[in-house]
Order: structure tokens, then sequence, then C-alpha cells
């Protein structure tokens, strides 16, 4: 999984070098060698995808049983001059 990643990283960080460079000729082929690697590793890329939808997903009221609201403060009367 690492390497996988690793060489994503490598193909993106071409792509945005490309695209920096204004050369569309060096980004088509950055984004072809990302979509060949993608396809290669079908399988490494949906655990990926699924791994970080779980990552994303909103706490449920089960998982935030703490509770959240700050303690209130004491109030005092303001003290007036006679």
């Amino acid at each position: 999984m690492a390497q996988y990643i690793l060489k994503t990283d490598q193909i993106a960080a071409k792509l945005i070098q490309a695209w920096e460079a204004r050369d569309n000729d060096a980004s088509m082929r950055a984004v072809q060698e990302l979509e060949a690697h993608k396809n290669a590793n079908q399988d490494l890329a949906a655990d990926l995808a699924r791994y970080e939808a779980e990552q994303r997903e909103p706490a449920t009221p089960d998982d935030a049983s703490t509770d959240t609201k700050p303690a209130k403060g004491t109030t005092r009367g303001r003290k007036t001059a006679k």
C-alpha cells in the first residue's frame, strides 16, 4: 500500500510540474501514467478509497458519548456604585 501511495504521489508531482510549466504534452503523459498506475493496482486503489471514506464518516451519537458543551461560568451581578 505504501509503495502504491508513494508512486501515486510521484506521478501527481510530475503532473503538477507540467501544469505549472504549462506543458500540455507532459501533462497528458502524467495523466496517462497516473491512469495506467491506477488500473494496474485497482485492488489497492479500491482499498485506499474505502479506507479514506471510513476516515471521513461523522461520529454517530453512540460514538459521541462525551458532552461537548462548555461548562457554565458563574454569573455575578454587576456591583453598582452607591
